[in-house]
């Protein structure tokens, strides 16, 4: 069977996954941190880790939801999929069929890692204790490259030279839908904050182009700029598409209309290839011509800014980033995996973004906002013009509901400890989980969870699934205030959803009119002048957002 590989810095009619050799045997535990300074005020390290199956060329890497990092080994010698934690260790699980050639790789909606065999024509599904199942594509020889989680609960990929979109589901039923242009060579795909599933087209007869399919099936496409070549597209913060385009040597942006902008990378010829979401709600990619070597990142107003890589002529791939707060790649040459440390412990004075709690990709609508009244004992916790269960300790809070109503999951906003599960004042089932920074995050309406008093969680873990069509979030308990109000378990002042802290991307700001108090003890005199916080008694409803479970600082 011809041996393909990844695509490096060379174009043809149809993209050619060029071979290069294969280098370095490299012990399991060695790992190199690498001090990258970019400018006066920003700066990162990168640590590498070995994989232990040496010339196991790493590909594809998505987080899971376990929180482990699992990634794509298409080395002959490899054949597997692994898994490494956020702290470097590295598990490996061989695949049934030989010589499968595994891509690209997704997390799926019912809990298990969805990836693509190229070599092999078939989708295979990995659960987190590492037991695979693998379903048949039936196009033959259909060059399936890229898949993802869609809005519908399902899977979606592309077949390259089938020039087809695949659907499957969890259970493995495959339907396929033949792209319009024949020649288009679907490649990238990616769920769009429109509910829709879009795509990257290479060598149409018109010219390349972005594709954008519907759950049903429909595709609608948009000419982009000549001689550019579409390949990776991911969702970003800003509500558009953002698409790598080694071609032009930019990074593409086009809107869910179809306007198209690109951005031109400083380093020439740098092959950019992966890209992510980050936890900076910057976009993150991979360059991947030996000569740049590097990881960039591009903010939405078109800002790049490059980073290299420790190890020279590692070929950076795929690019993902997770519960961590970091950004993961895959070192498709000398077999290693990078990690961008961008993460750094937070302490109780550090403010606190927060996640939505609905699964990745999800629209939501902040459909009601609320305060305590301060009045419990005779109007409970009122909500608008209604009192509804959410009572007792919590100042504020939101009600959400995820725009699609076939999204069942809820996942943990933050890390922490769960310290409470059951029924919470007023009848909110929920948890409360205590944060890394002290603080107490209420998450309630589930109908079961996966999590027990104690556990340790990160952001992204799956909590449970939710019973009702919304999701209760607050935050409570983090300063004591003194006399604001009366009683023993009201005698505390939440962090208020303020300007400076937004759920993802969407700013709650509050009232201009809403109460300031003053923080009675030395903790204000480390924060701002005269520790002042406002307390908003704004309602807020029908605010829209994109859940991707990444912090926006």
């Amino acid at each position: 069977m011809k041996r393909r590989k990844i695509k490096n810095t060379c174009f043809n009619s149809k993209i050619t996954l060029i071979s290069k050799a294969l280098v370095v045997v490299i012990s399991v535990a060695l790992f190199l941190i690498f001090f990258a300074p970019v400018n006066a005020k920003e700066k990162i390290t990168i640590t590498e880790f070995s994989i232990p199956t040496t010339e196991s060329s790493p590909v594809g890497i998505t987080v899971g939801p376990d929180g482990n990092y699992w990634f794509t080994e298409q080395g002959h010698n490899a054949n597997k999929i692994g898994r490494i934690t956020p702290d470097g260790k590295i598990t490996e699980f061989p695949i049934p069929t030989n010589d499968s050639g595994p891509f690209s790789i997704t997390s799926g909606p019912d809990g298990n890692l969805w990836f693509t065999e190229a070599y092999a024509n078939r989708i295979g599904r990995i659960t987190t204790s590492g037991e695979i199942t693998e379903f048949v594509i039936p196009t033959n020889t259909s060059d399936t490259y890229i898949i993802t989680s869609g809005p519908d609960g399902n899977l979606w990929f592309t077949e390259s030279s089938a020039g087809k979109i695949g659907r499957i589901t969890p259970n493995g039923n495959i339907t396929e839908f033949l792209v319009p242009v024949s020649t288009s060579y679907p490649y990238g795909i990616t769920s769009g904050p429109d509910g829709s599933l879009w795509f990257t087209e290479l060598n149409g007869i018109n010219g390349n182009r972005i594709g954008r399919i519907t759950t049903s099936g429909y595709i609608t496409e948009f000419a982009i700029p000549v001689d550019s070549t579409p390949l990776i597209i991911t969702s970003g913060p800003d509500g558009n598409l953002w698409f790598t385009d080694p071609g032009l040597n930019k990074i593409g942006r086009i809107t869910t209309n179809g306007n198209v902008t690109e951005f031109p990378i400083p380093t020439s010829n740098s092959s950019p290839f992966g890209i992510t979401l980050g936890p900076d709600s910057s976009l993150w990619f991979t360059e991947q011509d030996p000569l740049a070597n590097k990881i960039g990142k591009i903010r939405t107003n078109g800002t790049i800014t490059e980073f290299i890589v420790p190890t020279g002529e590692s070929n950076p791939t795929f690019i993902a980033s997770g519960p961590d707060g970091n950004v993961w790649f895959t070192e498709n040459n000398v077999h290693k995996i990078g990690r961008v440390n961008l993460s750094s412990p937070k302490g109780p004075d550090r403010d606190f973004d927060l996640l939505s709690p609905f699964n990745n990709g999800v629209a939501w609508t902040v459909f009601n906002g609320y305060l305590d009244n301060r009045d419990q004992s005779k109007n409970g916790c009122g909500v608008a013009t209604k009192p509804l269960d959410h009572c007792r300790n919590q100042l504020f809070g939101l009600d959400m509901v995820p725009d699609q109503e076939s999204d069942k999951e809820i996942l943990a906003p933050a890390n922490g400890k769960v310290s409470f599960r059951g029924e919470l004042e007023g009848g909110c089932i929920g948890l409360r989980v205590t944060l890394d920074n002290g603080l107490n995050l209420n998450v309630c309406h589930f109908a079961a969870w996966n999590v027990s008093v104690g556990d340790r969680v990160l952001r992204g873990k799956v909590l449970g699934t939710r019973s009702t069509p919304h999701v209760h979030l607050s935050l409570d308990d983090r300063y004591r205030i003194g006399n604001l109000c009366p009683g023993q378990d009201r005698c505390f002042l939440p962090i208020p959803f303020d300007g400076q802290h937004t759920l993802e991307g969407v700013p709650l700001n509050p009232d201009p009119n809403g109460e300031t108090v003053i923080l009675p003890y030395p903790l204000c005199d480390q924060r701002n002048a005269g520790c002042r916080f406002k307390v908003g008694f704004q309602q807020y409803q029908g605010l829209p957002g994109m859940s991707s479970n990444i912090a926006i600082p």
